[in-house]
């Protein structure tokens, strides 16, 4: 699951050792990279389509 953390409200009980094991575990990247590979994803499958799209017309 992703979500953007800086939109997130952050609500949850205090921990109580009596009640179990928790195990939280974060991984953190910048928002830049996503959206750069998504930008790229989409430019390249329009060239694609466009180039499909050429070949056509010229069949």
């Amino acid at each position: 699951m992703m979500f953007d953390n800086t939109r997130v409200l952050h609500g949850r009980t205090a921990f109580d050792t009596n009640e179990g094991h928790r195990h939280l575990q974060g991984c953190y990247m910048d928002s830049d990279g996503p959206r750069e590979r998504f930008a790229t994803t989409l430019m390249r499958q329009r060239q694609q389509q466009a180039q499909q799209e050429n070949r056509e017309e010229m069949a």
